[in-house]
Order: C-alpha cells, then structure tokens, then sequence
C-alpha cells in the first residue's frame, strides 16, 4: 500500500473525454504535493497519457452515490475530495495553503464556495442566519472537504438518491459531528453541462430535496428548538444580570 495522503480528490467520469482532461490538467498542483487522485470510470476514458500516479477504477455505472462510495472506500487519506470530471481546482486556489489548512483544522468538515462556468466571480457564501439548519442545500460537493472516517462513520452516500445524495449526507454529517469550517474562499470550478444542471434533472433534483429534508425534518425542528431554548434561556440570564447590576 502507499503511503498515506493528507487528501484524497475523487473524479467520477463516464464518456466525457474533454471534461476528465480538463480536472485531470487541474489537479496536477496538487498531486505533485502528494495528494491521491482516484478516478471511477464508468466509460471508456483513454488513460494512456494518464499520469501514473492517478489511480483508475474502471466499474460498470450504477448511480453517483455508488460510484463516491466506491472512491471512498479505495481512498488513502485523512480528508476527501468529490470533484467530478468536468469541475476543476479553481486557478486562484493555492495548492499549498490548502493543505496546510487542512492538516491544521480542527474541524470534520469544509464548505467552501465555487464559481460556476461563465459566471465573472465565486458564488457568495450565504448568511450565516441561512446557513444552519441547511433548509436549502447550499454546501456544494465539489467544494466541500470531508475527514473520510467521518463519511464512513454515517455510512456514506445513499444510492436511493441520484441526484441528492450530498443534501443527505450533509444533515447526516451534522447529527453526527457539527464541526464544520466555512470559508469564504474558492474551491473549485463548477462545470455547467453536468448531470445535475440538465433541465431534464432538475424536476428530479426538486422532488429528492423534498424528500431529504423531509426525511430529516424531526432533525431540523430538533436544532430549531434548541436554539431557540438556548436564546431565551440566555436573553433570561442577562435580564437578570441588569437587573441585580441597578
């Protein structure tokens, strides 16, 4: 087995030549670092001029969330990466900083921000009183870092969901850990012609988020009313500072 990698970056790619080449040519910053690469090729990508550090897992197509379980699983590393093929690391992203941050945070999970394909800057991050809990799915699999103990842990990705599977496994995440770094710094490049932005799956991409956030609604109202206890519970407590301090 090789050595153990700070990061592993997962590519899924299935007949999309120009797509794989354009996040292979991407992450060569990082793989001179050290960081693993591990492709899942549900096609017929030519890997002859593939550099030979990248690993390739040739395996039949059976859905989105299989094909990131299977890269998890033949990860060697302490964090993971999901950025399909199409996507790439965003060209102002220092390779360096980004691992040293990683090998530095206590956290078990990073959100960063994208830019999508013909747009002229990052996506803002939204507010904080938005972020939490995640009502809308706004943390983005190809800019969000995940510790990989902590995937396996809540049991990976749902192959019941084609499209949402990392809607789930966010509210899964945060049941389980709730330390989260949000940066407002750009991760990567999102490629506009993928599987998810086809107006033929974006009726499916509504209904599974409907469905997600159903499934963990007991979840959502849980954080609600913690929250709220706890601020009326504080709002109390400086009620009476003030009024012992008069």
């Amino acid at each position: 087995m090789s050595a153990r990698s700070l990061l592993t970056v997962i590519t899924i790619t299935k007949d999309d030549p120009v797509g794989f080449r354009r996040t292979l040519d991407s992450l060569q910053p990082l793989r001179a670092l050290g960081v693993q690469h591990v492709v899942i090729d549900g096609g017929e990508e030519d890997f002859s001029l593939v550099p030979g550090e990248v690993l390739r897992i040739a395996r039949e197509p059976r859905g989105i969330a299989d094909a990131f379980n299977a890269g998890c699983a033949a990860a060697n590393s302490d964090w993971i990466w999901f950025l399909n093929g199409g996507d790439a690391l965003h060209e102002a992203l220092d390779p360096a900083r980004l691992l040293a941050y990683l090998s530095q945070t206590r956290g078990d999970a990073i959100f960063g921000a994208i830019q999508r394909d013909g747009d002229p800057q990052p996506m803002a991050m939204p507010h904080l009183r938005y972020q939490w809990p995640i009502v809308v799915c706004w943390p983005l699999h190809p800019a969000a870092i995940v510790r990989r103990e902590t995937v396996v842990r809540v049991g990976g990705f749902r192959n019941d969901l084609r499209i949402a599977m990392d809607y789930d496994l966010w509210f899964r995440l945060m049941d389980r850990i709730g330390r989260v770094d949000v940066v407002s710094v750009c991760l990567a490049r999102f490629d506009t012609k993928g599987i998810s932005e086809r107006e033929s799956m974006r009726r499916l991409a509504q209904l599974e988020a409907a469905r997600v956030l159903l499934r963990h609604s007991p979840s959502v109202l849980k954080n609600v009313c913690f929250v709220a206890v706890r601020a009326i519970w504080k709002l109390l407590g400086a009620l009476v500072t003030l009024a012992r301090l008069r």
